[in-house]
């Protein structure tokens, strides 16, 4: 099938564009960290990304010494799957929020990138810049398709939220729901973080 976005799919901005990130971010952290989902996915497609997520292992969010002194401690939440999530400063005017992954999980971007819940987000760039698309997420762009992989009961609504984004950004795209998931059956009126 011809792909409207192999054609537009632009690799190198987002690996150009997130470099100065991923300099700072190996100078102030001194661990593996991964840049992953919209953003990546937002900048090889001409788009502006809303923030930045880091990831970064477990390990590395024990020891709170390492965090970066700007870090305050009253900016913690936590994401939708346990992870601990910490706004560190701005980049390009954007938010950056550095996810500290629950025990078991890696932090390559191939484990980041499975745990994320709709395809076309299953991109990533890690800490020695290597630019990483999910097969998921080239089989949504090849086929202008925005494909939930992943869903529970407690983010069901967050997920149709994302997908109703998603649409206004991609439009022509279409939803498909994998492995026999289903989609919510009620509205949602969820603002996100």
């Amino acid at each position: 099938m011809f792909s409207f976005w192999k054609k537009k799919l632009n690799k190198s901005h987002a690996v150009k564009v997130l470099g100065p990130l991923v300099d700072r971010l190996n100078a102030e952290l001194k661990e593996p960290f991964v840049i992953g989902g919209g953003c990546v996915r937002d900048l090889m497609t001409g788009k502006k990304p809303k923030d930045y997520d880091v990831f970064v292992g477990y390990e590395f969010g024990l020891p709170k010494t390492k965090l970066p002194s700007y870090v305050p401690a009253d900016a913690i939440h936590y994401g939708e799957l346990g992870d601990e999530v910490r706004q560190l400063d701005k980049f390009n005017g954007k938010a950056v929020e550095l996810v500290t992954l629950k025990p078991g999980i890696g932090n390559d971007s191939k484990s980041v990138c499975d745990r994320m819940d709709i395809a076309i987000c299953r991109v990533a760039v890690d800490h020695n810049k290597n630019l990483y698309i999910s097969p998921e997420a080239q089989s949504d762009f090849d086929n202008k398709t925005l494909t939930v992989l992943r869903l529970n009961s407690t983010q069901s609504y967050r997920v149709r939220y994302r997908l109703d984004r998603l649409k206004k950004k991609f439009p022509g795209f279409i939803e498909v729901w994998a492995n026999g998931l289903e989609p919510p059956k009620r509205p949602v009126h969820l603002k996100d973080h």
